[in-house]
């Protein structure tokens, strides 16, 4: 281990310390990493074979970086259906996709530099991203903020509210080519992003991902160091008949999940062709109908392109709450709303509470339990996962009383249910919920009601 990285460890224990969630020497802290850290290495997780783990699940002590192994079990075919595209458009977009990449450029040496956190918000998620920074503050994260925005998505005020906080910078995308992006793209502007912002190592956060402690740790693991980029999971497994794979000449492997980009570690300079192809395959509406959004154009463009990176190979819990229509006898049903991802030792970190936004009125319970979120409205009580030995995930989505919720059944693999703040300091749910509650004089309050109640 590095003496750069011994001293992130006890940056992050000195942290918890000081926050008085947990009392930690520095000998103790590092004596317990290297034990943590030396069984991580052979630990024989369920899925996910990657460059930096041989099928058994045992670590490659790569002095370079990985290349992933051809040991993959082929999808098997699967319900879902997708549009037909015969062997002449799959052809063309092929040769468009081909054609935009004999385009990019080297990647400019010397103008990027530093590692830091790019985001970007709107007015409908802004006071829950205000929150958001503030915390990452509070959780000692020094690790500079820069914020791109298309033209008038925030007020002055907003923009200025944040540029106040420290190290935080805005940054307006209104060149051509962004400008372009935008009108035939509604994802333009995370790679637009990645692609124009001053850092070379890249934390991108959407903007209603909450870390629970300081992120910057992950740029010194060797599951980032070692490759070119970290990737988190989403629920769902990858399907055999989904075009992409013929159009990218791709195999579709039955340990694949699909990607949830909520949060991306990216080494640009390693990586920088496969933000290119990435931002291309955004743009290309055939290639849109069958991938439903940006997140997986980011682990099939580094496949295609041949660049290694680490997918994280724990299974994302489920964050909620139950809850029941009082005016019946129905039984309570788990209602979850924020995706659980975990760091690569199978510690929780961001807590991608993309759902919350579907139902902005909903009034929580009181909190009883822990005085520290006591009396507040607090959306998360229970977290929902499945056993390590599940074979796979089976989440599914549901509406009802006025509003959805997702959820693991109680039908599929073995079940456990949490209280979510033994999992997760009430302290760090208390200052978000602070944060987020807040009313400071330059912001414009006219839309808080909609926001959280």
């Amino acid at each position: 281990m590095s003496k750069k990285f011994k001293r992130k460890i006890l940056t992050y224990c000195y942290g918890l310390s000081k926050r008085k969630l947990i009392t930690l020497t520095s000998a103790f802290c590092l004596t317990v990493f290297n034990i943590w850290y030396t069984a991580i290495q052979t630990q024989s997780l369920p899925r996910q074979i990657d460059g930096n783990y041989d099928q058994s699940g045992n670590h490659n002590e790569l002095l370079s970086l990985p290349t992933e192994k051809k040991t993959y079990t082929p999808c098997l075919k699967d319900e879902r259906k997708w549009d037909v595209f015969h062997e002449e458009k799959i052809n063309r977009i092929r040769m468009k996709w081909k054609s935009f990449m004999h385009t990019v450029n080297q990647y400019p040496s010397n103008k990027f530099r530093g590692r830091g956190i790019v985001t970007s918000t709107r007015k409908s998620v802004y006071f829950r991203f205000l929150a958001t920074l503030r915390l990452l503050r509070w959780l000692n994260c020094t690790l500079p903020i820069e914020i791109f925005q298309f033209p008038n998505e925030l007020n002055e005020n907003q923009l200025s509210e944040l540029q106040n906080i420290n190290q935080v910078s805005v940054h307006i995308l209104n060149n051509r080519e962004s400008v372009q992006d935008r009108s035939t793209n509604r994802y333009a502007i995370k790679l637009r992003a990645l692609i124009e912002s001053s850092f070379e190592h890249i934390l991108w956060l959407d903007a209603d991902n909450i870390p629970v402690c300081d992120p910057e740790y992950l740029f010194d693991l060797p599951h980032y160091t070692r490759s070119a980029a970290i990737f988190w999971p989403d629920f769902w497994t990858s399907s055999q008949n989904n075009p992409i794979w013929k159009i990218l000449n791709l195999t579709c492997r039955a340990e694949d999940y699909e990607q949830e980009a909520g949060q991306l570690l990216i080494n640009k300079k390693l990586s920088w062709k496969a933000l290119h192809s990435s931002l291309h395959l955004n743009g290309d509406s055939d290639v849109m109908k069958v991938l439903l959004g940006d997140k997986d154009t980011f682990r099939l463009s580094w496949r295609v392109l041949n660049i290694p990176f680490y997918f994280i190979r724990k299974y994302l819990a489920i964050a909620g709450f139950y809850h029941r229509n009082f005016n019946s006898s129905e039984s309570r049903e788990f209602c979850g709303h924020t995706m659980v991802q975990h760091d690569p030792f199978g510690e929780i970190l961001f807590l991608h509470a993309n759902m919350i936004k579907y139902h902005p009125h909903l009034k929580y319970s009181p909190e009883s339990k822990y005085p520290e979120v006591m009396h507040l409205s607090n959306p998360w009580r229970v977290l929902r996962r499945y056993a390590n030995t599940a074979g796979y995930l089976k989440a599914s989505i549901y509406r009802k009383y006025g509003y959805s919720c997702t959820t693991f059944p109680t039908d599929g693999p073995p079940l456990y249910e949490e209280d979510f703040h033994r999992l997760i300091s009430p302290t760090v749910t208390m200052m978000y919920l602070r944060f987020l509650n807040e009313k400071t004089s330059n912001s414009d309050t006219s839309e808080y009601a909609s926001v959280v109640e």
